[in-house]
């Protein structure tokens, strides 16, 4: 493609029952044009809706192809545009307003400036065994939504340098493994309609099996509960869930160079009085349960962490955003809209064809 070119994103908010289906939808997105994703000096509000009769399909978008070509592809993370138009430009420093001609600047960083991440599962694997007895070398194994309901969470195992490599596996050096054990856990994967929280953070630093350790440039443990809190804030969720890899419906995965480049708060750019009250506010909630993600809208913790975060910052109420982010077909398992009869779009498609 040449510079000026766009590409074109089509979320489907059902997908064609039959091939009579298919076709109405393939002529209807190429009779519509797609609603520009917009910048943060000039938004764009309109949405393309992909409607056949008086049912909705979905919606498309475009962004422009020297922008697609250097990021990851946010353009079918969500869809809902409104979703994704947030999380694009959030990537950006700025924080979409849905009706508003301004954007919100927010300070934003990529997660590898601020901080570094652990050993993968497979070198845990090479380097320890997995005990229930005290070692030096506490670590968090498993992900179970109802074992991890709360934002700051005890490790819940132990690990034991092996004295021999396992079975045609190489042998790890711990020394080298340790040093990079971190607080902050991110998710290496997730099932996001069961799970209640996809980072944490441990009162002493461990590893994992299925969680990133994040240990920061600079330690400093006001900020390792900032970040924690902001993964688990909507804005947080948001980004992280734009960039998750998928693999089976909300049975989703989050790579490690995605990670490194995952878009977060920058809070070496926060002041002290900011560290401070997020700090603060961090002690108050991170031992409350917090609900599955699905339910996030009507969830009192998660509607504290995103207040704490819009006073702080400076942002609008995030109540609306939470709630069309609880609704994502990839975090709930329903579908948007309403159910499409077929007759409807057989009876459509041929009296385009007569």
């Amino acid at each position: 493609m040449m510079a000026g070119h766009t590409t074109q994103f089509i979320n489907l908010w059902q997908n064609p029952k039959n091939s009579a289906h298919a076709l109405a939808l393939g002529e209807e997105i190429l009779r519509g044009a797609p609603a520009p994703v917009g910048t943060s000096a000039k938004p764009v509000h309109g949405l393309s809706e992909i409607i056949i009769g008086a049912q909705k399909y979905g919606e498309t978008l475009e962004i422009p192809w020297g922008d697609v070509r250097q990021s990851p592809w946010i353009g079918c993370s969500f869809a809902q545009t409104n979703l994704v138009r947030t999380a694009w430009m959030l990537r950006r420093g700025y924080l979409y307003r849905p009706g508003r001609n301004e954007s919100v600047e927010v300070p934003i960083q990529a997660l590898r400036e601020i901080a570094s991440l652990g050993p993968d599962r497979r070198d845990i694997a090479d380097g320890f065994t997995v005990s229930n007895s005290h070692t030096p070398f506490p670590a968090l194994i498993g992900h179970s939504g109802e074992l991890i309901r709360t934002i700051e969470t005890l490790p819940n195992k132990w690990l034991a340098p092996r004295t021999s490599p396992a079975k045609g596996r190489p042998a790890r050096d711990i020394g080298l493994l340790w040093p990079r054990a971190g607080t902050v856990m991110i998710a290496e994967r997730s099932r996001l309609n069961t799970q209640r929280a996809l980072a944490v953070r441990l009162p002493e630093r461990g590893l994992s099996n299925v969680w990133w350790p994040v240990r920061l440039h600079s330690e400093d443990e006001r900020a390792e509960k900032v970040i924690a809190m902001w993964l688990n804030s909507t804005l947080g969720l948001l980004t992280l869930i734009a960039h998750r890899v998928p693999t089976e419906g909300s049975w989703v995965q989050f790579k490690k160079p995605t990670i490194e480049n995952l878009p977060i708060l920058d809070v070496r750019a926060l002041s002290e009085r900011q560290l401070a009250q997020l700090a603060g506010s961090y002690e108050k909630l991170a031992s409350m349960d917090l609900r599955t993600i699905p339910n996030m809208a009507d969830d009192p913790v998660r509607k504290a962490v995103d207040e704490a975060f819009s006073k702080v910052l400076g942002l609008p109420h995030l109540d609306s955003l939470r709630a069309e982010l609880a609704a994502e077909p990839v975090i709930c398992n329903r579908a948007l809209g309403f159910e499409v009869t077929a007759p409807a779009i057989e009876d459509q498609l041929q009296f385009e064809l007569i």
